[in-house]
């Protein structure tokens, strides 16, 4: 059996078995994480694809104390970003987001009550469809773990906006739920 330090050092040589083998082991989790990010299929192939391609640039980078698929979590993560920035998909702020101060922690219980209540699915069909600029904080707040700060630098927007975009994509969230329930 191919362990994954195998894997790793075929990756280092550039041998197609071990990249295939990496491929074929982290494509269908990284291709969930990609569509948290790109909505459209075929855009989400391609930041795929130039996902594990600089996997396979930067093999030589990976650092065996880091978890292998959290490693190529961020690069693919990182490069759906750059896809987003780089087609104008990533920075539209209007004047009232920015002046919108709701509480964060409004209706938290309801939320988790919905998620708890439902299967995962339906719960990830649900952020798929939150628009692009709340669907990006709610992933990288709730499922990257990021901070505000590490957000808002990573987006290039303020932190105050960060809290508003995921405010209002775990409002938006709820009532994507609330239909799917009743």
């Amino acid at each position: 059996m191919v362990t994954e330090s195998d894997i790793i050092e075929g990756c280092k040589k550039y041998k197609s078995k071990y990249q295939q083998a990496l491929y074929k082991k982290y494509a269908p989790e990284m291709k969930a994480v990609c569509s948290l990010y790109i909505k459209d299929t075929d855009d989400l192939k391609d930041v795929l694809q130039d996902g594990f391609i600089k996997v396979f640039e930067k093999i030589e980078s990976f650092k065996y104390e880091h978890s292998l698929g959290g490693w190529i979590r961020t690069i693919i993560v990182n490069t759906a970003l750059n896809f987003l920035r780089d087609n104008n998909k990533l920075n539209a702020v209007s004047f009232d987001e920015e002046l919108d101060f709701t509480d964060e922690s409004s209706n938290d219980n309801e939320l988790d009550q919905l998620i708890g209540n439902l299967d995962g699915d339906s719960i990830h069909q649900a952020i798929a469809e939150l628009e692009t600029k709340f669907r990006l904080v709610f992933s990288m707040f709730y499922l990257e773990d990021l901070s505000h700060k590490e957000i808002a630098s990573k987006l290039n927007i303020t932190e105050q906006l960060s809290r508003v975009r995921l405010n209002r994509s775990k409002l938006a969230l709820k009532e994507a739920l609330m239909n799917i329930k009743y």
